[in-house]
């Protein structure tokens, strides 16, 4: 077996060698078309690290992109479509080191372009590439090489394009100094920094050491040494500060005829000065360089395919291009330096660091891991092996186990719940009992089984044959049954047990056995009892209140509609100042006593949630208007000062409960003139729309303010309790019934608002209606106005009064007397009738609680008449008292044409007789 393990992972590295030596060589196979061919001249040698890295990373780049597709840049979409033409054509990289940085002679730089222009005469170049501008104007490149192909070049330190050619791309791979420094400041601590630069250079710095020593708060301290030999240089900076640092600009030095890269610079100047040195390149790095925050061949290479692919592509202009930088640091300068890698950002690349123990015995580990994977292989087999013999031994134990564990879990689960098991078996009778059974029926334990008939005798008379017929059904559809019965034990205690059982069927569909519990469940049954007995009595309690409502109401209306129907008309009559004064107290006195009936029916309502809210199109000025009319007299007695704020942005037309919300208002407002002997009253109306530049919906609120007596931080938790004032001196003072508030608060919240208050006592107080969702209404929907203003006129209408109290009679007829209608009373039922069989009728005003027969009665018996002539359906109006939910409609129910409530309104009565009379539509 370990032959085959050595044998299979030898293989293994085979394939994957192979695999990796196809993808090297792929990018240079020719298509079946025409290459593009690319030229990449550059003006160091092929031995200079940095110019051979950027030229390693470029043709890496170029060929990944062009194979694989796909672009990591800016222009991606524009370098996916020349990488899809370089994957069918291919791409002829041809690249050139000329060395003009040790041969930099006139006669060395014409000689090479003549070679080259000879070399290249008959070849084609879609794009050419140069890594200076220097070496593009040596070459004149226009002339000599090439004229049509798109180029690139690369700018290095002090470069700028010259311009003076068609078709070329020029961009930077200078390293950004001032950000190197900066960071290099933040991340080595040290702060004096000397810049090692050749003279091209110097000026360039000059004015980055003056930019740094200009800022207040400057990090570094910088001194430029000029690079004149690499002796006198060593000299330099033998004697700086082991605490300072030096940053070696890229210089080429000449020592003999010798030209030194700038690596090879930085390098002897590392190995023979005590301080550490930064460069701005990668590349510059070597074992005794301390490193930096460095611009990486790498990027300058990767940066510069994308552009490439995206010339070739037909790309007009270059993306913004920047160099990428990353800090890399030599681990063996940092070591002699004092420098720790946590001083450093996590993605710092270390060079040069010691293998660790894993990657020094690699092998060994390998070796050691096949081993122990044979070792585990064998005792796998063994433990196989040994399975395979003992898992049906194993797995009936297990079962064994479970059963047992499983019966005493049920055991445990039943008497801790006081649950009787039994199972009874058919082929023998054999009923089966568990103990808690036995603790149910009060007798003790003396055998697992019992009798069915014994069983039985435990059952209440009453209750045993349908626990019997239940026990004996064969239901196959329904198997599972649960009944209640009583039981009696041998002390004749009665008690409530539930049966719970289920039907087990044979493979022949014969019932084989019931199995099933028994649970006490006399305290349920109890409970449920003494539940039924409350809910009855709270029925009944509630019924007794609906009707002394009902027969409240009905009895305060009848006098009240004698008050303010008298003084309705009085108020019509002509009468002096004086006179009219006190007529409109006493209607003032009665509307303000049927409010407080109304409340009291609203609140029975809303306790019981009979109160609906009914939304409609409500001109909301016109009902504020309305409701501070009703108080204008009281409010110009007291000589308070009246403030309404209506805003021009608030709508006036909303969908809203103009009953309920006028209810509102009027009780807010009353309160307020109530409580108010001086100072002023103020209304303010406002509205913000929930979602911003909608006309859909919003939030409307309206504040009543006054300066009265104010209630104290105690009273404003109690004021909306139905029933409960500030104190008992309020009451006193100023009267009221405590409903006020607590309905208005009820009534906020059935139309998905509330009310709060904000008050201080003896400074007055400010009762705040919000109600958050409330719709607009579009012009098309605006309510109409359908109050009539002129008493109609009903002078050839006949109509019937049925009403047995004479103040009613009274009321009603100069009502319509004013109409000039034709009108017959009938002070009951039985006279209607008989006043029906001799006269008809336009229609039928009818009261509904009369002696001999009442307005139900008479209207079923007209209807009756009505159906057996074969007779039109008279016009039959309750008029009533009743006011409670549901009088309207059982009014309509047997068979009225429409309700109305005493107090008897004048224009409400109108307009519902100019309904049917008239055609018009009524508002009552």
């Amino acid at each position: 077996m370990s032959a085959y393990v050595i044998s299979a992972c030898v293989i293994a590295f085979c394939v994957t060698s192979l695999s990796h030596a196809q993808d090297s060589t792929s990018g240079s196979a020719s298509g079946s078309g025409e290459p593009t061919r690319v030229l990449f001249l550059s003006s160091g040698s092929a031995d200079n690290s940095f110019d051979t890295a950027i030229m390693q990373s470029f043709s890496k780049h170029l060929f990944s992109v062009s194979e694989n597709g796909a672009s990591e840049n800016a222009a991606s979409n524009v370098v996916t479509n020349a990488a899809t033409n370089a994957a069918t054509n291919k791409i002829a990289l041809f690249d050139e080191f000329l060395d003009f940085k040790r041969f930099d002679s006139p006669e060395n730089i014409a000689s090479t372009a003549k070679v080259l222009g000879a070399k290249y005469r008959d070849t084609v170049f879609d794009l050419i590439i140069f890594d200076s501008q220097t070496l593009a104007d040596s070459l004149d490149y226009a002339n000599n090489i090439a004229r049509s192909a798109a180029k690139i070049v690369l700018l290095r330190d002090n470069e700028t394009p010259s311009g003076a050619y068609q078709n070329v791309f020029a961009y930077s791979i200078a390293p950004d100094y001032d950000m190197q420094l900066s960071a290099i400041a933040d991340y080595s601590g040290r702060k004096h920094i000397y810049i090692l630069v050749d003279a091209s250079r110097a000026e360039a710095f000059i004015k980055l050491k003056q930019a740094f020593e200009a800022q207040e708060d400057a990090k570094i301290h910088i001194e430029l040494v000029e690079f004149t030999s690499l002796g006198q240089s060593i000299d330099v900076l033998r004697a700086l500060d082991p605490t300072s640092l030096v940053f070696i600009t890229p210089i080429t030095a000449k020592i003999r005829d010798v030209v030194f890269s700038p690596k090879e610079v930085a390098d002897q100047l590392a190995k023979l000065i005590p301080v550490p040195i930064a460069v701005p390149y990668s590349a510059m790095i070597s074992h005794d360089i301390y490193g930096g925050y460095v611009v990486t061949s790498e990027s300058i290479g990767q940066q510069l395919a994308s552009n490439a692919l995206a010339l070739l592509a037909g790309q007009q202009t270059l993306a913004d291009t920047t160099n990428s930088y990353q800090w890399q640091v030599n681990h063996s300068a940092m070591r002699i330096n004092n420098m720790s890698s946590k001083n450093f950002p996590a993605d710092t690349l270390i060079l040069n660091q010691p293998p660790s123990i894993f990657e020094m015995f690699y092998q060994e580990l390998i070796a050691v891991g096949i081993v122990v994977a044979i070792l585990m292989v064998v005792v796998n087999l063994n433990l196989s092996r040994y399975r395979k013999l003992n898992k049906q031994k194993r797995k009936e134990l297990r079962s064994q186990h479970q059963l047992q564990l499983l019966n005493k879990r049920t055991e445990l689960a039943t008497n801790s719940a006081h649950i009787g098991v039994w199972e009874y078996v058919f082929s023998n009778g054999r009923l089966a009992w568990n103990s808690v059974m036995y603790q149910l029926h009060g007798i003790e334990e003396f055998g697992e089984s019992f009798s069915m008939e014994g069983w039985m005798n435990f059952l209440h008379k009453d209750d045993q044959l349908a626990v019997m017929q239940i026990l004996a059904s064969y239901d196959a559809d329904n198997p599972v049954f649960v009944h209640d019965y009583r039981c009696i034990d041998p002390k004749m205690n009665t008690r409530y047990h539930r049966i719970r059982g289920e039907r087990i069927f044979n493979e022949q569909n014969e019932l084989e056995r019931l199995v099933g519990t028994v649970m006490d469940v006399s305290d349920e049954i109890e409970n449920e009892k003494h539940l039924r007995e409350e809910h009855d009595r709270a029925n009944s309690a509630r019924a007794a209140k609906t009707a002394f409502l009902a027969n409240m109401s009905h009895e305060i209306r009848t006098p009240l509609n004698g008050v303010l129907g008298a003084a309705d008309i009085l108020s019509r009559s002509e009468l002096n100042p004086k006179q009219s004064t006190y007529t409109n107290m006493i209607k003032s006195s009665a509307t303000g006593l049927l409010y407080i009936l109304d409340d009291i029916l609203d609140l029975s309502k809303i306790e019981h949630g009979e109160l609906n809210i009914n939304e409609q199109a409500t001109e909301l000025r016109k009902v504020v208007q309305q409701v501070m009319s009703s108080f204008a007299l009281e409010i110009k007695r007291k000589q308070l000062k009246l403030k309404i704020l209506f805003p021009q942005h608030v709508p006036s037309n909303l969908l809203l409960d103009q009953q309920r919300l006028k209810q509102v208002l009027f009780n807010l407002v009353g309160n307020a003139v109530k409580f108010t002997e001086e100072g002023y009253i103020q209304i303010e109306v406002d509205f913000a729309f929930n979602v911003p530049n909608s006309s859909q919906e919003g939030q409307l609120t309206i504040e009543v303010k006054d300066t009265g007596v104010g209630i104290s931080e105690e009273g404003q938790s109690r004021i909306f309790k139905s029933f409960e004032q500030d104190d008992v001196s309020t009451v006193r003072k100023f009267g009221g019934t405590g409903l006020g508030l607590s309905i208005s608060k009820k009534l906020a919240k059935l139309m998905n608002g509330d009310i709060s208050v904000k008050s201080k006592l003896g400074e007055g107080s400010a009762f705040l209606l919000t109600l958050p969702k409330v719709a607009l209404i579009n012009e098309e929907h605006k309510p109409v106005d359908k109050e009539q203003t002129a008493t109609p006129d009903f002078g050839s209408k006949r109509i019937l009064v049925v009403d047995d109290i004479e103040i009613n009679q009274e009321i009603v007829g100069q009502m319509l007397k004013d109409t000039g209608a034709q009108y017959i009373f009938a002070s009951n039922g039985l006279y209607a009738l008989e006043v029906l069989e001799k006269h008809s009728f336009d229609i039928i005003l009818m009261d509904i609680l009369m002696p001999e027969m009442d307005g139900y009665e008479t209207t079923l018996a007209i209807r009756k008449k009505e159906r057996l002539q074969g007779l039109e359906p008279s016009l039959i109006v309750a008029l009533t008292a009743h006011a409670l939910k549901g009088d309207k409609e059982k009014c309509l129910a047997v068979g009225m044409n429409d309700y109305l409530t005493k107090p008897i309104n004048r224009q409400a009565l109108y307009t519902c007789l100019s309904k049917y009379l008239l055609e018009k539509e009524c508002t009552a």
